[in-house]
């Protein structure tokens, strides 16, 4: 039945001095029943991380505190279902899979929709050029398939899942990969995460859309059409995910300044990762590029502790910290 299915979350929070015991039956355990002896929840997120590379000894550990505590926070419900938003560059997918790969350990059913495997191609963003020519570009609201998104995550939190399978976007051909690539939902989940940089994030209010805030607006939107349209799409967005996210958590970063440097970091690993060329060739390329995020990414961070239920700070060394509220 679907009551059999119930979490208790809470049972897997780690405090600053806890030691929590991860799960190792087959079934997800009921509500009211303990976990087995076992590793620390804390423990199982470091081990998932140091098969990253890109993690030092420091991160790791304060992210696999934090991913503990995300754990606890999650209510609970025959299907539970969060957000987790952060600026490009944050660690969000990152931590997505981190968060994933322990609940697996914990006997709990996990899948991650990733906001980027929404993408509309590059062929069907051209026909949006013609209400404006930003939207060519891949990022802002209104350039994904929403419908099949909410649609997927409807189905995810019904436990509809036959025949049911996640999309996945090729960044290198610009647009939706191969359907044999998709990846099947094979069974009901426990707790579906899902991760964008925007996911949560409320409209700002029209008055804050007068001026630009960058070159990219300054030149290419002087007269405000595009940010207009995309705060529409934005508040569209928003009211979806807000009557179906029973948490939101955000990463809060120190500054802009970070945000490029991490994507410019990113970029670099991923080419050497792929042994290809970096699409973006230098900083100032990554800068240009992420001018169509700033808009709604500082807004995020001006407003998150009114729509954020839980905000998890990075350093300047890409630190996590938990921030209670």
């Amino acid at each position: 039945s679907s009551s059999s299915r119930a979490v208790r979350f809470s049972s897997f929070m780690a405090g600053p001095n806890d030691e929590v015991q991860v799960y190792h039956g087959g079934m997800s355990p009921s509500i009211g029943q303990a976990p087995e002896e076992g590793p620390s929840v804390a423990t199982l997120a470091d081990l998932q991380l140091r098969n990253s590379t890109c993690w030092t000894p420091a991160q790791r550990s304060a992210a696999a505190m934090v991913a503990s505590r995300l754990i606890g926070d999650i209510p609970t419900r025959d299907v539970s279902t969060v957000g987790l938003a952060g600026a490009p560059g944050s660690g969000k997918s990152s931590l997505a899979r981190v968060l994933s790969a322990v609940l697996g350990g914990l006997g709990i059913n996990a899948v991650v929709v990733g906001l980027d495997d929404y993408y509309l191609g590059r062929e069907e963003r051209s026909r949006l050029t013609r209400v404006h020519a930003l939207f060519e570009d891949r990022g802002v609201p209104g350039t994904h398939d929403w419908s099949r998104l909410i649609d997927d995550l409807d189905r995810l939190r019904s436990g509809e899942i036959e025949g049911l399978f996640l999309p996945r976007f090729d960044k290198l051909r610009d647009q939706r990969a191969a359907p044999e690539t998709f990846e099947p939902v094979l069974n009901v989940p426990h707790v579906v995460i899902v991760e964008g940089w925007l996911v949560g994030a409320p409209p700002q209010e029209e008055s804050e859309l007068d001026c630009p805030i960058n070159a990219l607006e300054a030149e290419q939107d002087s007269e405000g059409a595009w940010r207009r349209l995309v705060n529409k799409y934005l508040a569209r967005y928003h009211a979806d995910l807000r009557s179906r996210l029973d948490r939101s958590w955000f990463l809060a970063v120190p500054g802009w300044t970070f945000v490029v440097d991490w994507r410019w970091q990113q970029e670099q690993e991923s080419a050497r990762d792929r042994d290809i060329e970096c699409q973006l060739p230098d900083r100032d390329s990554v800068e240009r590029f992420l001018q169509r995020f700033e808009r709604i990414a500082r807004h995020m961070q001006d407003t998150c502790e009114k729509w954020a239920d839980q905000i998890v700070e990075i350093d300047s060394q890409h630190i996590m910290t938990w921030a209670s509220k």
